[in-house]
């Protein structure tokens, strides 16, 4: 039997028996092996976890209380799920802009590797959103705020919360009256074997580097540009990328709106906050209804993937369709299926909200056959 059955078999089995989706949490898609299902966890890959970097899936509660509805499908390389189609990517970036919502949002200078995901929320959103925390309900960080009947208590935490982001954004800003990128990935290069940018430094422009889109060999400018150093395997597919980050607007009136609430704040515990979902190079993106979610860079999520919500899931997956029109080769004409891209964070559908919008009619039950 190979590995790949004992996979497939153990990860059917696991939903069957826990009922829940944990497993597939596990999954990633490697676009260097298409026979491999997107939905069977890659155990025989140690040392790699695809996970963005989400505390644990017990915080969260996407699908409610309902468990997974698995559908018979004659394949075997298949897994249909049946949930519910939340939203389509239609901007997605390394960088998220922390901005003033009292200040109407400026769209953001576009180029060619430096395009801000700028999102139209107010400022304790946005401070969520960098650490993965659920909406309506018990804080993964700061413990319960809204969903708890002593509101006292409730807006104890979240003053907390909120004085921790003003005072790490007041030490991004420092003395000086500018905007500022925090870059926060680990990432080396591997000729010259340095940081590409040391995590969580303040600095006045956005650092790129430029990576192998065949293998995970990444190369800082200086030696890409300077000393000519080329993929080791010889793969002649790079791209020029910015390194995950945050772009913060400076403004006077943030910077006096966060002087007024950062005290008694640890702007260490809120980096450490952002550190735990941020490290593991995630890509920011925004739905075609305004949502705003995290994701993994590899692989790389695209405009015009889903975010779904599987019944039995605890967090929202990335997914995208395949149709076969015109890929007769690969699929059967006419045959549509769906690659499974890995877990996301997704602000506001993190703690049941779809299936609220579901029983109320708003969305619609579907069945996804992954592959």
């Amino acid at each position: 039997m190979s590995a790949k059955e004992v996979y497939r078999q153990v990860a059917v089995r696991s939903i069957q028996q826990y009922r829940n989706l944990t497993v597939l949490g596990n999954a990633w898609l490697d676009d260097t092996s298409d026979d491999w299902p997107s939905w069977i966890p890659r155990w025989d890959r140690p040392g790699y976890s695809p996970r963005v970097g989400l505390q644990s899936d017990y915080n969260y509660n996407a699908s409610g209380s309902i468990k997974p509805i698995l559908v018979h499908s004659p394949r075997e390389d298949s897994l249909i799920l049946q949930g519910l189609c939340v939203d389509t990517i239609v901007q997605i970036s390394p960088l998220f802009t922390i901005h003033d919502d009292y200040e109407e949002p400026i769209t953001p200078l576009i180029t060619s590797n430096d395009e801000r995901l700028t999102a139209n929320l107010d400022l304790l959103s946005q401070s969520r959103i960098l650490i993965g925390d659920r909406k309506n309900s018990p804080s993964t960080t700061y413990g319960a705020w809204s969903s708890l009947t002593n509101v006292e208590k409730a807006n104890h935490k979240q003053h907390k919360h909120f004085a921790d982001f003003s005072s790490w954004l007041l030490r991004v800003f420092g003395t000086t009256k500018r905007d500022a990128y925090v870059h926060f990935s680990h990432r080396f290069c591997d000729g010259c074997r340095h940081l590409i940018v040391p995590p969580f430094t303040s600095v006045a422009h956005s650092v790129s580097y430029f990576e192998c889109l065949k293998c995970s060999f990444d190369i800082c400018t200086n030696c890409y540009v300077g000393l000519g150093v080329r993929c080791s395997k010889g793969h002649e597919n790079v791209e020029e990328t910015v390194v995950a980050g945050i772009f913060c607007r400076y403004s006077e009136n943030l910077v006096e709106r966060l002087r007024g609430n950062a005290e008694g704040g640890n702007p260490d515990r809120y980096q450490q906050a952002v550190a735990r979902l941020l490290y593991r190079d995630p890509l920011f993106f925004r739905t075609e209804g305004g949502t705003v979610g995290v994701g993994i860079r590899r692989p790389a999520v695209r405009k015009g993937d889903k975010v779904v919500v599987l019944f039995g899931g605890r967090v929202p997956f990335v997914v995208r369709r395949v149709d076969g029109e015109g890929q007769a080769e690969a699929v059967g004409k006419g045959e549509e299926y769906y690659r499974l891209l890995g877990q996301c964070y997704a602000h506001g559908a993190m703690d049941g909200e779809a299936i609220e919008k579901w029983k109320g009619g708003e969305f619609l039950k579907e069945s996804f056959e992954l592959r």
